[in-house]
Parts: C-alpha cells; sequence; structure tokens
C-alpha cells in the first residue's frame, strides 16, 4: 500500500500541466456527467423504494456519490 501511494504522488508529480491541458475538458466533463448520472440512478432507485420526496432522494445520491462531488469540486 504504501508503495502504490508512493507511486500515485511520484506520477503526480512528474506530470507537466502542458500534458494535462489537452485532456483536462474532456476529463471535467466525464467526471460530471457520471456524477449527475449516479446520482439521478441511486435517487430514483431510493425514490421508488420509499416515501421520501424527490429533494430528500437527490440529497441522498449525492451524498453516496460524495467521492465524485469531492473530485468535481477539487477542479474548481
Amino acid at each position: 500500500m504504501i508503495a502504490l501511494c508512493i507511486i500515485l504522488f511520484s506520477g503526480g508529480m512528474d506530470t507537466k500541466f502542458s500534458g494535462i491541458m489537452p485532456v483536462l475538458t474532456a476529463g471535467v466533463g466525464m467526471a460530471t456527467l457520471c456524477v449527475v448520472l449516479t446520482t439521478l440512478i441511486v435517487s430514483g432507485f431510493i425514490f421508488m423504494l420509499g416515501e421520501q420526496g424527490s429533494c430528500l432522494t437527490m440529497i441522498i445520491g449525492a451524498a453516496i456519490n460524495f467521492g465524485g462531488i469531492a473530485c468535481i469540486l477539487s477542479a474548481f
């Protein structure tokens, strides 16, 4: 596990920003789309299971998908 952390840290530190620029827009767009789709799917499933309102189910869906949201918010 420690070796994996070192490899990931080293790769992130060695990457030039000019190498990221060509794929930055596509990466942020795909991440945003995946977060929205996952939130909608989980929210729809929770809405069909219970008596909760749509606003509460969206909040639960977003909370379940917190890792994706953290990635999106860190980009801004």
